[in-house]
């Protein structure tokens, strides 16, 4: 273990702040202001703010909705609806203490609300969004639902193309994206569409498009430049001291600066048995001393696996529970109620769910990462607030502030040398003293690259594209969109690279009609959003005592690695059982295979995917549709009932004669890419089969890598 100490990190006030934020009571930073100079300024389209978490990015987005008359009508949208329901209670904390002199109405959407809302008034989901684009200055939701809407979903067999659409566009002016930088590639084509559509529907700089992140996307800004729309990019600037320093300031310093995260004594331990194990073993004498000489304290631990997670929050409930510490669990498979629950423990057991920007306030993080972004961003969460108040009222405040990043060996042995190796060079020395801009380019540079799936957009995601500018041109509304669709077209065709854009309509013809061994699911699946594998499952989950909220969806390869399979549904019971307690269908239209649950595994189960095939033999050259694939080794009594239903399936995939760990390695794959093992009828007894499969946009994704590379394979088409 080596021990360094990160720098308190100070962000500098604007010294010429717009007068509204002076009525308002408020000093802003300099990003916020000149963040709303660009949403002010009718020359720019699109706008990047990248200050680091804690430095104020959501004011910043809300400020002309906020203070100016009108308010600007503003849609924001959030990768988790977690993070959504965090924001929604950010702003009205914001009307509350600003006192906006025209409060906006501000309304959260999410699959599941609308659905219920559109139940309860016994209208179609259409007509509930309709209501609640005209009724609202600001609304919270999802990139999912503004993607749908923006690829002429939410219509009905009479509607012309642009009914919805066109509303969203026409009502809000500017489109606020969070944290985007957690999406991948067939995300921003999504965006892009929507910003050439959007643009070209209203004309440059009328409608704006702000994202926050504190890392960028350098493929959406290559798009954007290749297509000729102004961009700009916040800058932020930061000062960086010791706590020591910050005792000796004087007071024309904090006139000027405010401090936005707190020093942090940083642990890098390599975990030789795993991060799981290694909690564990350590929780005494680390979770229960700090706790011991930091009473009041609060911790999170975050870790990659939601089932890791469930087991270690079980473990430490059972040795913390005795010391007064009380353990939360908040992962995609929590409940509602135990995510709220997770907020009050003194320690918080999380996946990704919780590293994405929800604000909850620590002074201790144990933490595992991926790669270099999710490293920067889980220690993100950590020195942010001074303290917290409690459920009596009480204010505590934090003492000190610490982290254990657990990190593979080869990562700890790029970031520290021996005393005799060190060098001007040297990455990290123990003992000393760094920025967080130092520490999140040092971990760029240790952690391993992985690919942008650069391939992607002008091999599947122009068919988005084409799709759009097929569906503008139908006859009930090609006349009003002719200029527009052409000025889509245009810049599509500069953006992705492509030659003709109305070429690709054809293939979408193709697609739409069964022509030349081309599958409709396979379009589908290249103009969704976040994809769909074919592998989404109903989840009955036996172990939560509240049957409301037992009812769950998950995918089919996660379920089989981590959790007990106790019974296997058709749908229609499934279903029924969710109506007879008053759970809507609609959260479940896109499972196909319906389980029971009733407990998670003590270790992952090592199944693997089968088609009863001679692969060998089996044209493996391109993305296919199957059906017939099953499971074998899993750890259940109910694998043959599940095989019943899961070999009915058709499965959009792609297929690699090589083992999922080279298929990773050859390409750079992110560590959790869902690549699965596949046996034959050859190897269907083999240890480590000789095959790999993906499904849905990921199939397309991997398949976009391989297309110009000449291999042996079979996979990779020459």
């Amino acid at each position: 273990m080596a021990q360094i100490t990160i720098k308190e990190t100070w962000l500098k006030l604007s010294e010429q702040p717009e007068q509204f934020f002076v009525q308002a009571g408020i000093r802003p930073y300099e990003h916020q202001v000149q963040t709303f100079k660009w949403l002010m300024d009718p020359r720019v389209d699109v706008i990047f703010n990248g200050a680091l978490t804690g430095g104020g990015k959501s004011l910043a987005a809300f400020s002309r909705a906020l203070f100016t008359h009108p308010p600007m009508p503003t849609l924001a949208l959030y990768p988790t609806n977690e993070l959504g329901r965090d924001q929604e209670s950010q702003l009205k904390n914001y009307i509350t203490q600003f006192h906006p002199p025209f409060p906006p109405r501000v309304c959260r959407i999410s699959a599941d609300l609308l659905a219920a809302a559109a139940d309860t008034a016994g209208v179609t989901r259409q007509t509930e969004l309709l209501t609640r684009f005209q009724e609202s200055e600001i609304i919270l939701t999802n990139p999912d639902i503004y993607h749908y809407v923006l690829n002429l979903y939410y219509l009905r067999g009479t509607d012309t193309r642009d009914k919805v659409f066109a509303r969203l566009v026409n009502n809000f002016d500017l489109v606020v994206f969070d944290e985007f930088h957690l999406f991948g590639t067939p995300q921003v084509v999504s965006v892009i569409n929507a910003i050439f559509l959007t643009r070209h529907i209203s004309g440059p700089g009328r409608k704006k498009f702000l994202f926050l992140s504190a890392t960028p996307s350098h493929l959406l800004r290559e798009f954007l430049e290749k297509a000729g729309v102004n961009y700009q990019v916040v800058e932020s600037e930061y000062g960086h001291l010791s706590r020591e320093e910050t005792k000796a300031l004087d007071e024309g310093f904090r006139k000027k600066w405010r401090r936005t995260s707190h020093e942090v004594t940083l642990n890098l331990v390599v975990p030789e048995n795993g991060a799981e194990r290694w909690i564990m073993e350590n929780a005494e004498t680390v979770l229960v001393e700090f706790f011991r000489n930091h009473p009041g304290s609060k911790g999170a631990v975050i870790l990659n696996s939601v089932a890791a997670a469930k087991r270690v929050a079980r473990t430490l409930r059972e040795r913390l529970g005795p010391q007064g510490i009380t353990v939360g669990e908040n992962t995609g498979f929590s409940t509602e109620s135990e995510k709220l629950a997770s907020y009050r423990a003194d320690v918080l057991i999380g996946t990704s769910t919780v590293d994405v920007g929800v604000d909850f306030k620590i002074n201790l993080l144990i933490f595992e990462a991926v790669d270099a972004s999710s490293f920067i961003q889980r220690f993100g969460r950590l020195g942010r607030h001074d303290g917290y108040t409690n459920e009596e009222g009480s204010y505590i405040p934090f003492q000190t502030f610490c982290a254990y990043a657990l990190v593979p060996r080869f990562i700890y042995e790029r970031l520290f040398l021996s005393k005799e190796e060190q060098s001007d060079n040297t990455l990290l020395v123990e003992g000393s003293a760094y920025s967080r801009e130092e520490l999140r380019d040092i971990m760029s540079q240790v952690y391993p690259p992985v690919t942008d799936f650069r391939y992607y957009p002008s091999r599947w995601g122009v068919l988005q594209s084409a799709y759009i500018y097929y569906a503008l041109g139908q006859k009930e509304i090609k006349g009003v969109y002719e200029t527009i669709r052409e000025g889509f077209k245009e810049d599509s065709e500069q953006a992705f690279g492509i030659k003709n854009l109305g070429a690709k309509v054809g293939e979408v013809h193709r697609y739409l009609h069964k022509e030349d061994n081309h599958e409709p699911e396979i379009l589908e699946v290249a103009r969704s959003f976040r994809g769909t594998s074919g592998l989404e499952c109903g989840v009955i989950d036996l172990t939560v005592e509240d049957p409301k909220e037992r009812f769950k969806t998950y995918d089919l390869p996660r379920l089989l690695s981590n959790w007990r399979i106790a019974g296997v549904l058709d749908r229609e019971e499934f279903l029924e059982k969710a109506e007879a307690i008053g759970i809507s269908k609609k959260p479940f239209d896109y499972a196909s295979l319906f389980l029971e649950v009733n407990g998670f595994l003590d270790r992952p189960s090592r199944w693997r995917f089968y088609l009863d095939y001679d692969l060998g033999e089996l044209n493996l050259s391109r993305v296919l549709v199957l059906k017939g694939f099953r499971v074998l080794n899993v750890e259940s009594d109910y694998q043959n009932r599940l095989n019943t239903k899961l070999r009915q399936q058709r499965l959009v995939c792609y297929i690699l004669e090589m083992d999922r760990f080279d298929v990773k390695f050859s390409r750079a794959l992110p560590l959790l890419f869902p690549v699965y093992p596949l046996a034959d009828q050859y190897s269907m007894n083999d240890p480590n089969p000789p095959f790999s499969v993906a499904f849905g946009q990921e199939a397309l994704m991997l398949e976009s890598l391989f297309f110009f590379v000449k291999s042996s394979s079979k996979g990779w088409i020459i």
